[in-house]
């Protein structure tokens, strides 16, 4: 890790860590488990593993689903292994950002700049007979850039996030400087008027979006009876199609197999419109009779749950522009802040503008977009064909748990929707 702010370099650490975790099912019980950090540990873990185990009886009938054995050794990707990059060219980079942030304006005051890269080797060995080996190599890049301008102060955010892939990260720092710009703009930028107003969300924001509200919601739990969408739930129009895809090469949520050995697949969860399907652990698709669908990840002390992996809404008709164009008056949110879901989803954008007679108008800031969940996908009346996969370095964080996801999306627009000021 390497960070640099407009002063110099902050700080630069290198670590190699190790852990490992034995979970034991016995029938009639639940999970035990039991963590370990070198191999004269494991079996020591087994047995307070499976003690634990048999230590939870449980009302439920817990049954797994059919996973066949195999064995698979996958390495780092030819030219990905960020340890083979000499550390010159990494601090060349993160230089580069802060120049690049610096130059934009003379308002641009504080800068930060942070490169991260790991390679993670991940076994997973079952008393079935699955032996694989995975080595998940991964570059991110982050950027802050800070406006300020007669007492008024702002910032931008941005990051990107790639598997290995170091031409990756230098095509998103050859556009860091929109950042800069994004914090610039912002100082002059006014809060929106609250009220309801037909919106245009960018791709970023409308993948957001997609995760939040509805992948979390047809992610199964470990145990029967979790709370998820059922199938053949109507939750938007025809042209709302939703899905999960663990295995489309380079995304932040990609891998080979998930934390119980099942291979991930592109899971289709919304077709159009309606409730088709979920994301399964063994545990969850053995209590619907169904199949693992590769989502299963757990803490490093804990049983697996499902959680998303790239989550997408697939391609309409139409680019963004052609979704304003309609407009008299209306709203646009990109870069998104953040998201909370508690009954009421909010996502908080960090800097939007005002559409006016088809045309983005004004910028605004602080704007937020609220209401029930399901009813804000009642109200998306377009969705273009514009997808693109957003190379954010992206987390997902639940009961504890985070884990790198992807997302994707196209433009989509909400015919009504409620539109605040968070600033």
């Amino acid at each position: 890790m390497l960070s640099y702010r407009r002063r110099g370099q902050e700080f630069a650490t290198s670590t190699e860590e190790a852990i490992g975790v034995v979970r034991c099912f016995n029938s009639g019980h639940g999970w035990g488990s039991a963590t370990f950090a070198t191999l004269d540990e494991v079996r020591s873990a087994i047995s307070t593993a499976h003690e634990f185990s048999l230590a939870l009886p449980t009302r439920h009938s817990i049954r797994l689903s059919e996973l066949p054995p195999r064995q698979a050794d996958i390495p780092c990707p030819e030219g990905r292994d960020p340890r083979a990059i000499d550390v010159a060219i990494k601090r060349d980079f993160v230089r580069r950002g802060v120049e690049s942030l610096r130059s934009v304006d003379r308002r641009i005051g504080d800068v930060r700049v942070k490169w991260e890269d790991q390679l993670t080797e991940v076994v997973v060995v079952n008393s079935e007979g699955m032996v694989l080996v995975e080595r998940r190599p991964s570059i991110s890049m982050t950027a802050l850039a800070v406006a300020a301008e007669s007492g008024t102060v702002e910032r931008a955010l941005g990051s990107c996030s790639t598997a290995g892939a170091l031409h990756d990260v230098e095509t998103w720092l050859g556009g860091i400087s929109a950042i800069s710009e994004r914090a610039v703009a912002a100082l002059h930028a006014v809060p929106v008027i609250p009220g309801r107003y037909p919106v245009v969300l960018a791709p970023t924001f409308a993948g957001l979006l997609v995760h939040r509200v509805i992948g979390h919601r047809c992610a199964a739990g470990w145990h029967p009876g979790a709370a998820l969408l059922p199938i053949g739930t109507r939750i938007g129009p025809d042209s709302l199609t939703i899905g999960d895809d663990g295995k489309t090469p380079g995304l932040r949520g990609t891998s080979a197999f998930d934390c119980e050995g099942t291979q991930p697949q592109n899971t289709t969860i919304v077709q159009n419109g309606v409730v088709v399907g979920h994301l399964h652990t063994r545990a969850s698709a053995g209590a619907a009779g169904l199949g693992a669908t590769g989502n299963a990840r757990a803490p490093a002390a804990g049983f697996p749950t499902s959680r998303l992996t790239n989550t997408y809404l697939a391609k309409g008709m139409g680019t963004g522009a052609d979704l304003i164009r309609d407009l008299d008056l209306g709203v646009y949110l990109g870069e998104p802040l953040s998201a909370t879901d508690d009954g009421m989803v909010t996502l908080r954008a960090g800097l939007g503008r005002m559409i006016r007679r088809g045309e983005l108008a004004e910028p605004v800031k602080g704007a937020s977009l609220s209401g029930d969940p399901l009813g804000l996908f009642g109200m998306i009346d377009a969705v273009g064909a514009d997808f693109t996969w957003d190379t954010a370095a992206a987390t997902c964080s639940l009961g504890g748990q985070t884990v790198p996801v992807g997302s994707g999306a196209p433009h989509i627009r909400l015919v009504e929707a409620l539109v605040g000021d968070q600033s």
